[in-house]
């Protein structure tokens, strides 16, 4: 059966449901635990979050999730944050945003924003330890660092000096010396 009632209810024991549940509030709240016990290989448990409004529009927070806890003083602080924004709402046009937040020296910083076709991470360290392949131009704005041979299937530009170290060696068009 369905249960409507508009006062507070309390469940001791908790809540268990064998089917969907649907959690509607009427302003930002949150709160909820998901478990999945299936054994199949597909995703689950699985979370929606349903922005449904009358009057979508370019720009819209679409959901957001928190992780909060408690600093040495006692306060409630939010130690990171993944946001999605619906950059346009254009039927067969739509553009979607998540934005990575995490809390740097007390103030929340973007650290990594997917949007389109970019993503833009704000590091002052970035580690990889694999391959980055570049299909287009890659900006270096300050010093690039590296420790192992560099490749270039194409040209190379600087705008500035380019340094080696007295016992490293530069190739040109192909040369071994």
């Amino acid at each position: 059966g369905v249960l409507t009632t508009t006062a507070t209810q309390v469940a001791n024991g908790g809540i268990t449901s064998n089917s969907n549940v649907s959690i509607t509030v009427a302003d930002n709240s949150a709160g909820l635990q998901v478990i999945c016990t299936d054994a199949d290989a597909s995703a689950g448990p699985l979370i929606l979050l349903d922005r449904d409004t009358a009057s979508p529009a370019d720009g819209d927070a679409m959901g957001r999730i928190y992780s909060q806890g408690r600093n040495d003083a006692d306060q409630l602080v939010t130690y990171s944050q993944i946001t999605t924004k619906a950059i346009d709402v254009t039927d067969g046009t739509e553009d979607g945003e998540m934005i990575f937040n995490v809390l740097v020296n007390g103030a929340s910083t973007t650290i990594l924003d997917l949007y389109g076709p970019s993503t833009q991470m704000n590091t002052t360290v970035l580690d990889l330890n694999g391959n980055l392949d570049v299909s287009g131009t890659a900006l270096v704005t300050g010093v690039l660092t590296t420790t192992a041979t560099q490749v270039a299937n194409g040209g190379i530009t600087s705008n500035d000096d380019i340094s080696v170290g007295a016992t490293d060696k530069i190739f040109l068009d192909g040369g071994s010396n």
